[in-house]
């Protein structure tokens, strides 16, 4: 079991892994290096009603709509980078802008198993650019991971970086 953690969190200890395989050879590799932001957005859906018999409205959660804004510098030899510009470059659409990532924080992984429950999230990748700056510059790209359904929980094990399937 991880140890209690203490202290500040910071923005490197909460890990987002993108899967730039397939649904059946999935390959997941860090939204890390020459990502300068990723900001996860829950987007609440709230139901609101106002009764007769009441001056305030009654609110309550319906659901959620996550998504995860990104942007950064493209770094020629990273997998994740050229994964989501290949899909703004062909301007891909349904299933070949869809994927999924595993979002969990470091301080849950087990110090002896290396596993780590985790949210796997399917999501849609929009791209917003793929190509960004001025001269002279850092060529930059940006967009957004949409949700796209209901997460699930997995184990995922961080030496490998997979889903481990039960009984594996």
């Amino acid at each position: 079991m991880a140890e209690a953690a203490t202290g500040t969190a910071m923005r490197y200890e909460r890990v987002a892994m993108l899967n730039t395989g397939t649904e059946l050879a999935p390959e997941y590799h860090l939204m890390g290096k020459g990502f300068e932001s990723l900001d996860d957005k829950l987007n609440a859906n709230v139901d609101e009603a106002t009764y007769v018999s009441d001056k305030s409205a009654s609110k309550t959660i319906t659901g959620y709509a996550p998504e995860w804004g990104f942007d950064g510098a493209v770094i020629k030899d990273e997998d994740t980078i050229s994964f989501l510009r290949a899909i703004g470059d062909g301007l891909a659409t349904g299933s070949a802008a869809e994927t999924d990532v595993v979002i969990f924080d470091v301080w849950d992984v087990d110090g002896i198993t290396h596993i780590v429950t985790a949210k796997k999230y399917p999501v849609v990748v929009q791209m917003e650019s793929v190509g960004s700056g001025k001269g002279g510059e850092k060529l930059g790209f940006s967009g957004t991971l949409l949700g796209n359904g209901d997460p699930i929980d997995v184990d995922f094990n961080v030496d490998t970086s997979t889903v481990v399937v039960a009984g594996s």
